[in-house]
């Protein structure tokens, strides 16, 4: 994932946290923090004469292409995310829906936009917004829990109306790379549920047995069976 081409970056300083900030450009300050599962790039825009869009270049594997979340899992069903996936149409890794807000912590209309290979960031302030404006794109490698949800979706071995209701739930839950989060994390099923309630519930539902998930869905079982 390049810079974007508009942003004069000069050279970065280098955090003790292993985060790299560019701070040459005019209107934009930039920082990029590798995290656990990926990489996260926050936009700091600094006033309205700043570009309201921002594009990344990917280098990606032959094969591979930039969908987005309406185009792959279907316009009711969009999550805001972008995915990157491969020739046998599983997702490989995910963008997380877009968000931005401005110095008040009020939220500033943002979306993807895909342009080929390029990753695009509209930011939407205006006479009314107050600056600096952040917007974060961050990129999340498919973990197992969120590679076996990529797989039932993105395979055809299931029957559609299990694939529609499970698509439903994930829209619900927050996306693709949430809702694998959320099963996966290592907190009690008493406070999966509390977080994710009966969306997480019936996704658990559904998925349970299916080669894969079993490591992510073992605690509803035994949730199951503490309820019996």
């Amino acid at each position: 994932m390049d810079l974007p081409k508009n942003l004069d970056a000069g050279n970065p300083v280098v955090t003790e946290s292993g985060s790299y900030v560019y701070t040459a450009d005019k209107e934009l300050n930039l920082i990029v923090q590798p995290t656990i599962d990926g990489v996260r790039t926050v936009l700091n825009i600094k006033d309205a004469s700043a570009p309201k869009s921002y594009k990344f270049d990917l280098r990606l594997s032959p094969g591979d292409k930039l969908v987005t979340a309406a185009d792959y899992l279907g316009n009711e069903y969009d999550t805001g995310e972008v995915f990157i996936v491969g020739s046998d149409n599983i997702i490989k890794s995910v963008f997380e829906p877009a968000w931005a807000k401005d110095a008040n912590g009020n939220n500033v209309e943002t979306y993807y936009k895909v342009q080929d290979n390029s990753l695009v960031q509209v930011v939407k302030f205006d006479e009314n917004t107050a600056f600096p404006v952040i917007a974060d794109p961050s990129w999340t490698a498919i973990g197992a829990c969120a590679a076996a949800l990529t797989w039932f979706v993105g395979s055809n071995l299931f029957a559609a109306s299990k694939i529609i209701k499970v698509k439903k739930y994930i829209k619900e839950l927050g996306g693709i790379s949430k809702a694998a989060k959320l099963i996966a994390g290592a907190t009690s099923w008493e406070e999966k549920l509390r977080v994710g309630g009966s969306a997480l519930r019936h996704l658990a539902a559904e998925i349970t047995g299916v080669t894969g998930l079993y490591a992510c869905t073992k605690l509803i079982n035994k949730s199951k069976k503490k309820e019996k």
